[in-house]
C-alpha cells in the first residue's frame, strides 16, 4: 500500500474518532441539561 492510503485511514479513523466522541459528549450534555431545565422553568 501506498503512504498516502495510510495517511488517509489515519486521518479518516481520527476524524471519526473525535466526531464520535463529541457527538457522544453532546448527548450526555444535553441529557443532563434537560432535567435542571425542565425543573427550572416549571
Amino acid at each position: 500500500m501506498e503512504p498516502r492510503w495510510w495517511i488517509l485511514l489515519a486521518s479518516l479513523t481520527l476524524a471519526t474518532a473525535v466526531w464520535w466522541r463529541l457527538s457522544r459528549s453532546a448527548h450526555v450534555r444535553r441529557g443532563l441539561r434537560e432535567p435542571y431545565g425542565t425543573r427550572e422553568k416549571s
